[in-house]
């Protein structure tokens, strides 16, 4: 079986065309995990596939996604449940799904708005058009509110909203994505001004700031990726995000930055919620490893694509979440 990097690339080997609208599909965002005990890991799977007849070289073809849901897993790798499947075209998309901090429900991204739904699949309730699309949500840490990436003619900005869909609030209006809420108050984001040509007076970097668009500062500089995905520890203390494909870590103030993972392919890190591991993606596959980046196992193998038989479909594993249980 052939083991792609992040995005469906392993098609490119056969439909060379279609690498580039894969890679945006393929990525997605973290959030901050909140205290308790280590309850179950919710991530996203999409199935792709083929379109049957493909057309010739040198036109290729692009994959379609053929199904999404919502999974779960305990953290010793057991005991996989399907939470809620969705209908073509109305996934989870680019945003995985979200534990709130009484690990009661989920959002995530429901095509272009934002949806909550409750811990055994059920009672799924979208929540109003809030923009041009809603993407990405991250809970506050006492659970009322969300933020979010919206869009608007002009860029990505970030927003908060209650989690009845009312109040809405503009935290910052700079080009954002990623958002990470911690439970010292603070909202991690990535300024992502190489995406849009836009500046807006900030340079691209990590930053932080409060909800209500209050005591913004830089954490760390972009440089070759670096920041992509920020997620915080239960603590509010670290935060771990995505640099060149490998997961690292830091102090909440950017200090003492430290590189956890040495494989180039990795992704969305998610602490747990006792703050003693690190669930991430590599290569579509679910991992674990200690907070220090030791005793690395595998949780969850996608299915791959097979290279033999391009006409079946493989999957797509993306954004863990860990469901924060009471002590």
């Amino acid at each position: 079986m052939f083991k792609s990097p992040p995005g469906p690339a392993a098609w490119a080997l056969v439909q060379p065309l279609a690498v580039a609208t894969a890679l945006a599909i393929g990525v997605s965002d973290a959030r901050a995990a909140f205290p308790g005990m280590n309850g179950r890991l919710a991530f996203g799977v999409e199935t792709w596939r083929l379109p049957d007849p493909c057309l010739p070289m040198p036109h290729g073809c692009e994959p379609e996604v053929v199904s999404s849901s919502v999974e779960t897993v305990l953290p010793s790798g057991r005991a996989r449940r399907v939470l809620r499947a969705f209908p073509v075209g109305e996934g989870v998309g680019e945003s995985g799904p979200a534990w709130s901090p009484s690990g009661r429900s989920l959002t995530l991204q429901q095509g272009s708005r934002l949806a909550i739904v409750r811990v055994d699949g059920t009672g799924l309730r979208q929540l109003p058009q809030l923009t041009n699309g809603d993407a990405e949500p991250t809970w506050s840490p006492d659970g009322r509110r969300l933020a979010f990436v919206g869009r608007t003619p002009c860029c990505n900005w970030l927003y908060s909203v209650r989690r009845d869909g009312t109040a809405l609030r503009r935290v910052i209006a700079q080009e954002a994505r990623w958002p990470a809420w911690s439970t010292t108050g603070r909202i991690a984001f990535v300024n992502d001004n190489d995406r849009s040509g836009r500046t807006f007076g900030l340079e691209d970097g990590t930053y932080a700031i409060r909800s209500d668009g209050s005591r913004l500062r830089r954490l760390f500089g972009r440089y070759r990726g670096t920041g992509q995905q920020p997620d915080w520890s239960p603590d509010g203390r670290r935060i771990a995000f995505v640099a060149r494909r490998h997961i690292y870590a830091a102090r909440a103030d950017g200090q003492r930055l430290r590189r956890l993972t040495g494989n180039s392919g990795d992704s969305d890190p998610a602490w747990s919620p006792d703050g003693r591991y690190i669930a991430f993606i590599r290569e579509h596959d679910l991992y674990v490893m200690r907070a220090n980046g030791r005793g690395l196992r595998r949780l969850v193998d996608g299915a791959d694509q097979d290279l033999d038989h391009p006409d079946r479909p493989w999957a797509q594993i993306s954004a863990p979440s860990w469901q924060p249980l009471r002590r």
